[in-house]
């Protein structure tokens, strides 16, 4: 999976992923959606991915890997 999205993320494609963060207190707020661009990772929601490729909750500690994401 993390191979996939550097692939797309160099070939200026963008990957949309759905995250479910281990740790979060307002279930309404998920699933959250996130896109992948060439240039890096933006939030969508109430999340986002970082750099190092780790989903961050706002609610909470780190979530899931990057490599535990469902597409």
């Amino acid at each position: 999976m993390e191979e996939e999205v550097k692939a797309a993320a160099e070939k200026g494609q963008s990957v949309a992923y759905t995250v479910v963060p281990q740790y979060r207190t307002d279930t309404s707020k998920v699933p959250y959606k996130f896109v992948l661009t060439a240039r890096g990772y933006y939030k969508s929601g109430f999340a986002a991915l970082s750099d190092s490729m780790t989903v961050y909750n706002t609610y909470g500690p780190a979530g899931a890997n990057l490599g535990d994401v469902l597409k």
